[in-house]
């Protein structure tokens, strides 16, 4: 299980593994800190979940993107496309399609399934939205799916969901 961090983090926004939000913010802090004991505590464990792929190929994967994060923190300026910081965390929502949640309940014995919208700051002075698929595991810990593409039934129709307009608040 993720621990979440003593002190809140200077953003603060949700963080840790209790609520969806925390988790997305979570990953995008991950890169923004080129935190990779970050990245791998927030997505989902090669034992928990390799749909699409094998379990080396998923381990390769986030290998490959703790690799990356390595190199961009002996860079001397960052790259424009790098994220910044976090300007925007929306509330999580459930897909649209009922079709994901029934089948990661099934076949992962996931609780519950719905996408983060996380508006960061490049360094480019651009914005861009993140669109981040969490699952909740069966001991209640919330994490991301980090390259939803693998399972197009885990994550149907999560790139046609309307923008988010709810800003995470803290409050239901």
């Amino acid at each position: 299980m993720q621990k979440s961090p003593e002190t809140a983090p200077k953003d603060n926004l949700p963080r840790g593994d209790k609520l969806p939000e925390g988790v997305a913010c979570d990953l995008a802090r991950a890169f923004i800190q080129r935190d990779e004991k970050l990245l791998t505590a927030t997505c989902l464990l090669p034992a928990a979940y390799n749909a699409g792929l094998t379990r080396k190929e998923y381990e390769a994967f986030l290998k490959s993107i703790r690799e990356q994060m390595k190199k961009e923190t002996t860079k001397s300026t960052p790259s424009p496309m790098a994220p910044k910081a976090i300007l925007t965390v929306y509330a999580a929502r459930p897909l649209s399609h009922n079709g994901p949640a029934s089948y990661g309940y099934a076949v992962f014995s996931f609780k519950n399934i719905q996408f983060v919208d996380v508006e960061v700051l490049l360094h480019s002075g651009k914005k861009a939205l993140n669109r981040t698929l969490v699952v909740q595991l069966a001991n209640q810990a919330w994490r991301v799916h980090p390259l939803p593409s693998i399972s197009p039934l885990l994550s149907m129709g999560l790139n046609q969901e309307k923008p988010s307009t709810t800003i995470y608040t803290g409050k239901k």
